[in-house]
């Protein structure tokens, strides 16, 4: 009896707590894409609206003169750009407008061709795996593989990681999910780009492995990734936006890729975007997060 009170309990708790989850985020409709000048947006409550900021339904906005703001709204991906002094509330699907009128209304159609829909929370989906604790055969780590836990759009992709020193030389091996060996070498850098004769196949699982030659400590690295599937890295190439998009669409395709699960080919669209913002402390936590 007490056993079955306890896990009535746990699943009540359970049940709750995946009630609260989705709960959490049910208010949020858009995103701040773009901003101008700092400290020329904010919210009724006088709160500061920052570069990629999520909004809630029902929230204030009001622009000063020099303002600039762009959102955009996760369940449509249509994008509204403002500039100063307006004031608007975030409707459910587009903002209601009270002093001013968006400059720009635009619809990307990202969400039409690639099939997708934009996710509220863009955190990457990194394939999972059951882990065991046991003694690491390997101690000593070579760190900050790339790529690693990810999908991947294209094969024409470069493997870097952390170098342990000068004058180190690293052996690198390439495997499939079925222990096949698809190449083998040495290199005297910590970077190194796949030769145009090997050929990875789509929809399938990799790993890569680093190892420390002629070293007095091994250190050995372990990463692996995904290739996906031709449809879909098909229809996320054609949206990539091209050199005169403006940053809120390279966002809103930063967003898309990174929600999918392709985190290397999302932190390559940030880096792009840091270009742009290179102060911007919310770049940069981007990319400290998909480096992770």
């Amino acid at each position: 009896m007490f056993n079955k009170q306890l896990k009535f309990k746990f699943f009540v708790c359970l049940i709750i707590s995946v009630i609260g989850i989705g709960s959490a985020n049910a208010d949020i409709v858009a995103k701040v894409t773009d901003l101008g000048l700092p400290g020329k947006a904010f919210l009724k409550t006088g709160e500061e609206i920052g570069f990629l900021d999520k909004l809630e339904h029902g929230q204030s906005v009001t622009l000063d003169a020099a303002g600039e703001l762009t959102l955009v709204y996760f369940d449509s991906g249509i994008e509204y750009q403002y500039a100063g002094p307006a004031s608007f509330i975030v409707g459910v699907s587009q903002p209601e407008n009270i002093n001013g009128e968006p400059q720009r209304v635009k619809d990307y159609k990202l969400l039409e061709k690639t099939g997708l829909k934009l996710s509220v929370d863009q955190k990457h989906r990194d394939q999972g795996a059951l882990v065991f604790r046991a003694i690491d055969p390997y101690p000593n780590k070579v760190r900050t593989l790339s790529p690693n836990k990810t999908k991947l759009l294209s094969t024409d992709s470069s493997f870097s990681w952390a170098s342990i020193g000068d004058g180190v030389s690293y052996e690198f091996v390439l495997t499939d999910s079925f222990g096949k060996i698809e190449y083998q070498t040495t290199v005297d850098q910590n970077q190194l780009q796949l030769p145009t004769e090997v050929t990875l196949k789509a929809d399938r699982n990799y790993s890569w492995r680093v190892r420390t030659v002629q070293t007095g400590t091994e250190y050995v690295g372990i990463a692996k990734f995904e290739l996906s599937a031709e449809t879909v890295s098909e229809s996320l190439s054609k949206s990539r936006p091209n050199i005169t998009a403006s940053l809120s669409e390279q966002v809103v395709y930063a967003m898309l890729l990174e929600q999918e699960g392709f985190k290397y080919d999302a932190y390559k669209q940030w880096q792009i975007m840091a270009n742009a913002k290179p102060d911007n402390a919310a770049v940069k936590a981007k990319l400290a997060e998909l480096s992770e």
